[in-house]
């Protein structure tokens, strides 16, 4: 009689009674880290908001024609002119917060310009922030004032029409034309992060179940009733792997789901012109391709269970099997990390790199470019891995000296 259906309901209900395994495998996907990422998304731009929107206190240093280059700054409520700033002292006002930003003028500022040169006019501030618009705010009005100057010299060289002003400026344009569409430029970006977010589910969905139906029953003294029952050791164990690839696979599916939600979300919220090429991009990603992203975890889950479960059996204690599991968290993000670079793209070769080649597929099919045949060779190949790893386990849970090690 086949006792496998038995044992899963005998290890789901086992495991449903652990919060923490509860948490880790429901919890967090569907409420934590939509939560997390509103929270992160929400401070990101409100400080933004708050950068774009200050007053920024702007020194000007130097000899020269400061006049021209203090109106700029005078006459907007976007910055505060502080006097009297010495040169020797700019580097720690501004680090000291007490000073953004100091234009150092050059001595020959006003002679050079004058005679038709070209001047740099460095602007100093910390530009250590991601999100610092320091010197892109500081340098709009030296922007507008270069415009005012160029519009002179070319009018003073006869070039009076501003379409033929253009044309002596900038003689020759690149102009972009790029073929991929919204969906390809969105799922780019998004295609490296999502993929990400399900894998590192998927494997710490399973890893408190696997880490509990082997190293725990053996730290309750429980499987050694387990193995007396009248149950051969094969259906035993595929029992337990079944129960520890399902939490995988739930918990993907709640992280897929609810990133899926919040991504939404978080698009309504935004303003500009982007957002319709996002609703779009949000649009265009149908229930298939959500289904070809499924079809790959199955595998996946497969082969972190027989991984995670092979290490809980053999160790001795709930401890114990924790850090041994270590070490292959950081195994499992190395190839989603590198799936993120530039340049990694998805090919024959790829389609063969456990991890790596799910992770790729994933971007592509966000993108909606996945080529079908590499798509195909990839799940094949992600199943034979997970094959090899069910076959691993089950010899492996046969063993005596692994079960009963001292």
């Amino acid at each position: 009689m086949n006792m496998i259906p038995t044992i899963v309901m005998k290890e789901l209900t086992e495991i449903t009674r652990d919060r923490k395994t509860l948490f880790f495998m429901l919890a967090l996907p569907t409420f934590v880290m939509p939560l997390l990422f509103y929270g992160v998304f929400t401070i990101a731009k409100k400080m933004a908001v708050k950068e774009r929107d200050r007053v920024l206190k702007v020194a000007i240093i130097g000899e020269g024609d400061m006049g021209a280059l203090r109106a700029l700054y005078a006459d907007s409520t976007q910055f505060e002119l502080v006097e009297n700033v010495k040169e020797a002292n700019v580097r720690a006002m501004i680090r000291e917060e007490s000073l953004d930003a100091a234009l150092m003028v050059p001595d020959s500022f006003h002679q050079n310009l004058q005679d038709g040169f070209q001047v740099e006019v460095p602007v100093q501030f910390t530009g250590a922030s991601q999100i610092d618009m320091v010197f892109r705010r500081v340098s709009e009005p030296l922007e507008g004032y270069s415009e005012t100057l160029r519009r002179q010299r070319l009018e003073a060289l006869g070039v009076a029409f501003s379409l033929k002003q253009q044309g002596v400026i900038e003689p020759l344009v690149a102009k972009q034309d790029s073929l991929a569409s919204s969906r390809e430029r969105y799922g780019e970006q998004m295609g490296a992060f999502l993929p990400y977010v399900f894998i590192i589910f998927t494997f710490f969905g399973a890893i408190y179940p696997a880490s509990d139906l082997g190293a725990g029953e053996k730290e309750r003294i429980t499987l050694e009733t387990l193995l007396l029952s009248p149950v051969n050791r094969l259906q035993l164990v595929l029992g337990k792997y079944i129960v520890v690839a399902l939490a995988g696979v739930v918990s993907a599916v709640l992280s897929i789901l609810s990133t899926s939600v919040s991504m939404v979300y978080f698009v309504k919220t935004l303003e500009g012109g982007k957002v319709k090429e996002l609703t779009s991009f949000l649009s265009a990603i149908d229930t298939m391709d959500f289904l070809q992203i499924g079809l790959l975890i199955l595998p996946l889950a497969a082969i972190f269970a027989a991984v995670l479960l092979s290490i809980s059996i053999y160790a001795k204690s709930y401890k114990e099997s924790q850090t041994y599991l270590m070490p292959v968290q950081y195994m499992v993000l190395v190839p989603v990390i590198l799936s993120t670079l530039p340049g990694m793209k998805l090919s024959y070769q790829t389609a063969l790199i456990p991890l790596l080649n799910v992770s790729l597929a994933s971007k592509e099919i966000i993108k909606g470019t996945i080529d079908p045949l590499q798509y195909v060779l990839i799940f094949l190949s992600t199943l034979a891995f997970a094959l090899i790893g069910i076959v691993f386990c089950t010899k492996w849970f046969q063993r005596e000296d692994v079960l009963f090690r001292n």
